[in-house]
């Protein structure tokens, strides 16, 4: 979750609320600590350093790729911050975040993008939507994309809106 776990003045941040919710073990992944201190890894792959909030480790700094600004693995519900750091660096994929957030935030910016073109009623908008779609299928595979139909269905709506787009110019 793109969120603070246990990194918050009341120990309680939205990635241990939502795991809490769900009845899912649940980590925390954001750029920087929100009250926890610690100094940043050493400049190496995989390096990871702890970061504390009354001498309790609540996070970790993970340099998930050398040379590259680390990001903070949380410990959320049921987590702790060594299992948040190894879930970090099994999902990163050669990137600095890990890659269930990478595709979340694509997904996400497809559907801002759907809405924008709703709104502004773009032929440009809805077709982004719709090769956007295609892209990310492509690039994970249909078995690797979270929330599949959903990701199906903004592309039919975008579809739908295209035809009916073509119909009104005709």
């Amino acid at each position: 979750v793109d969120a603070t776990g246990r990194d918050h003045p009341r120990r309680a941040g939205l990635a241990l609320h939502l795991g809490e919710r769900l009845g899912l073990p649940s980590i925390g992944v954001t750029h920087r600590p929100l009250v926890a201190r610690g100094d940043e890894p050493d400049d190496t792959d995989g390096a990871t350093s702890p970061l504390t909030l009354d001498q309790e480790q609540v996070a970790r700094w993970v340099r998930t790729v050398a040379g590259v600004r680390p990001v903070v693995a949380h410990a959320a519900w049921r987590t702790d911050a060594k299992v948040a750091a190894e879930v970090v660096l099994r999902t990163r994929a050669g990137a600095r975040t890990p890659e269930p957030l990478r595709q979340a935030r694509r997904v996400a910016r497809l559907q801002q993008d759907l809405e924008q073109a709703g709104f502004f009623d773009t032929r440009g908008g809805f077709e982004r939507v719709r090769v956007g779609v295609d892209e990310l299928i492509e690039l994970y595979g249909e078995h690797n994309v979270e929330g599949l139909e959903a990701v199906r269905a903004l592309r039919a709506e975008a579809e739908q809106r295209l035809v009916a787009l073509d119909q009104r110019r005709d």
